[in-house]
């Protein structure tokens, strides 16, 4: 079966800009990843995943580059098996330091087959890959107040009563 998928990249400037591609349903989401990076201009060299999504966008199970938790759900998951039917939807996240996000929902199914996707049209002009800052906002990142790291992380080797205040660094001049 052949769907047809519009891919809306969310922009900070809310100008409309999709495309439309015909994949087959038993291309693994490695090519429909491939179709977006090469739809919108993009390097390709960044992590992303897919999301499998409901109808409010809200993100669902995992399809990740590589399966990291050896539950079988990655990249490599035909798209059929994660969406089938009009109105399915995806979230694809490109680069997890800038964040970009695409909303892929399928808008038309067609019996048939293709060995390769198939951009059909682009609307709108894609923003430049490096024109969305850094996104340090994650509640995990430490410089942002976040504290991902236990205190316990920091005695590696069980000298945890030995402080930096207890350093004089003068006395490091005879090693050097």
């Amino acid at each position: 079966m052949i769907l047809t998928l519009r891919i809306l990249i969310d922009t900070e400037e809310k100008k409309d800009c999709y495309i439309d591609v015909d994949i087959d349903s038993t291309t693994p989401l490695t090519q429909l990843h491939d179709a977006i990076i090469k739809g919108f201009s993009f390097s390709g060299t960044e992590i992303a995943a897919f999301y499998k999504s409901d109808n409010d966008w809200n993100k669902g199970e995992e399809y990740p580059q590589i399966d990291m938790e050896g539950n079988g759900k990655s990249m490599d998951t035909s798209i059929g098996d994660v969406i089938s039917k009009k109105g399915d939807k995806l979230l694809y996240i490109y680069d997890f330091l800038r964040m970009w996000i695409f909303m892929a929902e399928i808008i038309n199914t067609k019996e048939g087959s293709l060995d390769q996707p198939k951009q059909l049209l682009i609307v709108g002009t894609a923003p430049a890959e490096d024109s969305k800052p850094y996104d340090f906002s994650h509640e995990a990142a430490p410089s942002q107040g976040g504290n991902e790291w236990d205190d316990d992380d920091d005695d590696l080797y069980g000298d945890s009563d030995m402080m930096d205040d207890d350093i004089d660094p003068n006395s490091l001049s005879e090693y050097y």
